[in-house]
């Protein structure tokens, strides 16, 4: 009673080994053994597909064993729900240890690793067998056997599920031979009914692969300056000696804004199955090797400003490969289309209204409801020389008597969700004053009747003193600024009653405008309250005579501010491969292309840099951070650098964050 083994494929037969229990223990301990590392796996469906439906036969193909007599060969029924079926038949001699065989072969590029076969062996007078990785009737081969000398199931029938346990080749075998009427007879009698059979109704063949998907060719609108609304990326993805490109996947700053199997292969790209991210297909190549890629991105989630882009290609098998790590940058904010306007009586007087219209703006629907803001500012009789009208800030402004012979200009600022864009009007013709009211300091010039003094005791030999500083620094604050002095005139006497009016000069700009205005007591000395703003030279300044041209006397003070940013990280405790998302905003005006932020982490004694996005123009950012096995606690801090365009701040940082790993 023994299990025939390996012959080579000429001569009459395999030889003698050992007992049909021992491979098929073998078989079961090897099948539940502990899979070690590998590389990607799919499985392949044959004959029928994981739901019972019929399914092709990939990669199988016919041959025999030494040839194959009368009535005898390999059928295929798996159209019709069947199977594949190898049979030596028993109403004709045979010869002995021939007949045929189904062998299948794995796709160039991938080996068995696993799987199982599904099927009924039978063999009255001869062998029966399935095996990988060749085909030798051995304990090394042979998964599971009949034999014509052994008990093989109920009546004769061996039937069931068996897992393929013998990894790493690349071909399985399913064959059926006749014997004779006992071992080393060279022909098999006419016995009737079969000799001997398999037949195999399904197949799911675990694969294995370690091809690397790649990406190349890559163009495309979304990798144009200030990318808006939706826009295409292109290239061409591959997977040279793999089962094909599965999916792509495009992700912005860590969130994922396309992920999809862009091409199904009319439909053989299409999973069957998925079993722990494990892929089951009906077709030995599911999935192009190469495929055009055009992937429409739509950029309003994003806030306007820079990101980083990263592009990854999986396979059939699971293997991926990050194939694009670059910056792009977005742009959403409205667009001006037609400018502001202003509606004004055909005589604007003090005390007539005149009201802002907002013109026309575009952006992409899905960047939010356009919201606009207004400025009004007041404006020399030319249109120029403008400076911002404080509390002027809706759709409508009442002219005062202070605007006599001076005109009006009305900056529009358009905001969505991704950023805001700022546009100024044309200017208003010149606001005509009360009969006798005096002009504006640029207006036509006074006659010497309406040459006013600025104050009881009005010099222009004036001299004004600051107390305090002249220098300071201070963080980023949205409280007011105090600075206090007295007005002296040429004899150091007090000027009294005087207006004197408040200046800034941002960094970074060549020209100072007029924030505010602060009156002197009897004293001759006054506090004026600054509005918080940023680095700056702030003048104080003393017009003694309402036709002058300039300011009879000044004083200055320095103040470098430091950029005001606040950053969050949630979750405060991570594993140490766990991610974190650090959110923030950089507070004040932020110009409309944003602000850059630094992102460092202090490491080993260090602070490290490890992103540097730019916030939108509402000044918020928002980045995923992956550990990599760090373990510990680290802090985190935001960090914007000075000398920025648009930014005049020198540079700020903010309160550290303290994430613990493990």
């Amino acid at each position: 009673m023994a299990i025939r083994t390996s012959l080579a494929r000429k001569g009459k037969g395999r030889r003698a080994g050992g007992p049909l229990g021992c491979v098929l223990a073998t078989a079961m301990l090897a099948a539940l053994a502990p899979a070690g590392a590998s590389a990607g796996t799919w499985n392949l469906a044959s004959c029928s597909q994981p739901d019972g439906a019929p399914a092709p036969i990939d990669g199988w193909r016919t041959t025999s064993i030494g040839g194959v007599g009368a009535d005898s060969g390999d059928i295929d029924t798996c159209p019709q729900g069947g199977a594949l079926t190898a049979l030596t038949s028993g109403e004709a001699p045979q010869t002995a240890y021939t007949g045929p065989e189904w062998v299948f072969t794995a796709p160039p590029g991938s080996t068995i690793v696993g799987g199982t076969l599904t099927g009924t062996l039978t063999s009255p007078h001869g062998q029966a067998w399935l095996a990988t990785p060749n085909s030798s009737y051995d304990s090394a081969d042979v998964l599971v056997n009949c034999q014509y000398n052994l008990a093989c199931g109920q009546s004769g029938l061996m039937s069931g599920t068996f897992p393929i346990s013998h990894a790493g080749g690349t071909n399985i075998y399913a064959a059926a031979v006749c014997v004779g009427p006992q071992e080393g007879a060279s022909s098999c009698p006419a016995y009737g009914g079969v000799d001997a059979a398999v037949s195999m109704s399904g197949a799911e063949i675990e694969l294995s692969s370690s091809s690397s998907p790649t990406g190349s060719g890559f163009g495309g609108t979304l990798l144009g300056v200030g990318a808006r609304g939706t826009r295409e990326l292109t290239f061409t993805a591959g997977d040279p000696e793999g089962p094909g490109v599965y999916s792509v996947r495009a992700e912005v700053d860590g969130e994922t804004l396309y992920a999809g199997t862009p091409d199904e292969n009319e439909g053989q790209c299409a999973a069957l199955t998925s079993t722990a991210g494990e892929l089951t297909f009906d077709r030995s190549q599911p999935c192009k090797q190469s495929e055009s890629i055009d992937l429409p991105i739509d950029t309003t989630p994003l806030a306007d400003g820079q990101h980083t882009l990263k592009v990854s290609v999986k396979d059939a098998a699971g293997n991926s490969s990050v194939v694009l790590d670059d910056a792009i940058s977005t742009h959403n904010a409205p667009v001006n289309t037609a400018p502001p306007s202003i509606l004004a009586p055909a005589q604007t007087t003090a005390g007539s209204a005149v009201a802002a219209q907002a013109g026309s703006w575009s952006a992409p629907a899905r960047a939010g409801t356009i919201s606009y803001s207004y400025q009004w500012q007041s404006c020399g009789s030319q249109g120029a020389s403008c400076t911002a009208i404080a509390g002027a800030t809706t759709a409508t402004y009442n002219a005062v008597a202070g605007d006599a012979g001076r005109t009006l200009r009305v900056i529009v600022s358009a905001a969505n969700r991704d950023g805001s864009t700022s546009t100024v009007s044309a200017a208003s013709g010149p606001i005509a004053g009360s009969p006798g009211a005096p002009s504006s300091p640029d207006a036509a010039p006074a006659s010497a009747e309406s040459d006013v003094g600025n104050g009881v005791g009005a010099s222009e030999s004036a001299e004004l003193k600051l107390s305090g500083k002249g220098t300071i620094a201070r963080a980023f604050a949205r409280r007011a600024l105090k600075i206090g002095g007295r007005l002296l005139n040429g004899q150091r006497q007090p000027i009294a009653g005087a207006q004197l009016q408040v200046l800034e000069q941002p960094a970074g700009s060549s020209a100072a405008h007029v924030i505010g205005q602060v009156s002197t007591s009897s004293a001759g000395a006054f506090t004026a309250s600054v509005p918080a703003g940023p680095s700056r030279v702030i003048e104080i300044a003393y017009r003694a005579f309402s036709a002058d041209a300039g300011y009879a006397a000044a004083g200055y003070v320095r103040e470098s501010v430091a950029a005001g940013v606040r950053l969050s990280v949630t979750p405060r405790a991570t594993a140490s491969t766990g991610r974190i998302v650090l959110s923030g905003s950089v507070q004040g005006p932020v110009p409309a292309a944003g602000a850059l932020v630094e992102l460092l982490v202090r490491y080993r004694g260090h602070w490290e840099p490890f992103r540097t996005p730019h916030t939108t123009a509402a000044g918020r950012f928002r980045v995923i951070y992956q550990f990599e096995g760090a373990v510990g606690r680290f802090p985190f801090m935001a960090r914007v650098p000075a000398g920025q365009a648009g930014l005049p701040y020198a540079t700020g940082r903010s309160a550290a964050v303290r994430v613990l790993t493990g």
